[in-house]
Formats: structure tokens, sequence, C-alpha cells
């Protein structure tokens, strides 16, 4: 005798088994595109080549017909942020500051535009890349290029003629580069380079008293180096 009952749950839970299936499928098989914003951690010259492409491609290109911010107003804060480079070139800390404003100008507009991009791209690859933005799938973004570090401290050494430099542990750091001049900051300083530390906290050696010694570290990872953070100066008396 067919049991009638029995045959109905079969179905149900076939029909229901197919349609987890093809979801499984469907989700495995879809990439969902979307923008990397590691942009807003390249150094300052990769930074301003990276706009000009992004502005280049962008312009004329009949997929991005209305971008906001216009490229107009893209161009005039990469524009302004190529001049504040040029001035803290020489060092100084309020020029150094008007650098950092503009470039957090600029980044924050570039992630306006990008979110733009990918609301009318549509999750087409070729649209996306035709922006000039760089692109990945999947839930994960590659790892960025470091910040420069934080918290930069310097103070006499236990040793005679030797100083103890310590930044912020930055995560996303393989190692660390210190370099340091007695010479007046500026682009004309000559450095000397310590090797790269794995340790947030290096010593420099081998300093005479009197001297006033100017330091800068960056980070360093598998995608590329950092900037160098702000200098710092100390006057060694030991």
């Amino acid at each position: 005798m067919v049991n009638l009952k029995a045959i109905q749950t079969l179905k149900l839970f076939a029909n229901r088994y197919t349609i987890f299936f093809h979801f499984l499928i469907v989700k495995r098989v879809m990439k969902i595109f979307k923008i990397y914003f590691g942009f807003y951690r390249l150094p300052d010259a990769l930074l301003i080549a990276f706009v000009q492409r992004v502005i280049a491609m962008m312009s004329g290109n009949p997929a991005f017909a209305t971008p906001s911010p216009t490229l107009a107003s893209a161009t005039t804060l990469l524009n302004n942020f190529i001049t504040a480079c040029n001035n803290a070139a020489d060092g100084g800390k309020t020029l150094t500051a008007i650098k950092r404003q503009e470039r957090a100008l600029l980044n924050a507009a570039l992630r306006l535009l990008a979110s733009y991009v990918e609301d009318v791209s549509n999750n087409d690859e070729a649209v996306l890349l035709s922006s000039g933005f760089d692109i990945y799938s999947g839930p994960y973004a590659p790892r960025p290029v470091p910040d420069a570090p934080q918290n930069l401290r310097l103070k006499d050494g236990v040793v005679s003629g030797t100083m103890n430099v310590q930044v912020a542990v930055n995560r996303i750091a393989n190692v660390y580069e210190l370099r340091y001049t007695t010479d007046e900051f500026g682009p004309n300083a000559r450095w000397t380079n310590l090797p790269v530390s794995t340790s947030s906290k290096m010593t420099i050696t081998g300093l005479q008293p009197g001297a006033t010694v100017w330091v800068q570290v960056r980070c360093i990872n598998s995608q590329g180096v950092g900037n160098w953070c702000d200098p710092a100066v100390f006057t060694f008396v030991r």
C-alpha cells in the first residue's frame, strides 16, 4: 500500500535540498567585485600617480557620465595636495600639517568617487577596471601597505653613546626601518639607515655628546614600503 504522506514528505525534502544546493552553487560561482581602498595608505608620490591615473581613465568614459564628486573638483584637490607636498619638502611642522590636511581631503574625495564607481558599475569587472581603481573579489581585501608609524619616542640609552628609539606597534608591519641624521633636517640632509628590525624598539649607537639627532621610522611588509613618520629631534648629552 502506497504511503502518500511519506511520498509528499520526500518530495518536499527533495525540493528544499535542490533549492539549497542551487543557492550554494550560485554563491560560489558569482563573484562580488569591490574597489580596494588601499590607496589611502600609499606614499605621497604613489598616491599622486594613482589619482592622476583614475582621473585620466574616468575622463570621457561613458560608463561614468556623472561622477560624484566631479573630476574637476578631484583635480583641484590633487593640485592642492601636490602644492602642499612641495611646500613641506623642507620640513616644518606647520607645512607638514597642511600637507596631511590636503591628503585627508583628497582621500575623502577618492572614497566618494570609488563608491560612485561601484554603484554605477553593477558588479561588471571590466567597467570597474576601466575607472582606474584597483578591485578585488572575496570577503577580504588584500593586506595594504602599512601606514607611517605613530608615537615616535627618543631617549638616552643605557650605554654611553646610544639612543633608544621606539614607535607604536603596527600590526600589519613585518619590519621597521630607522634612519637618522646629525645634519639640519631637510632635503640635503645625509641620512644613516639602520638594518631593518622586527621590533618597534631600536637603538642608535656611536653618537657624540652634544649632537642634535633627527630620527624617522617607517614600516615595511610584503605589499610595500610605508611613508616615513614625522621626524623627531633629540640633543644627545651623554
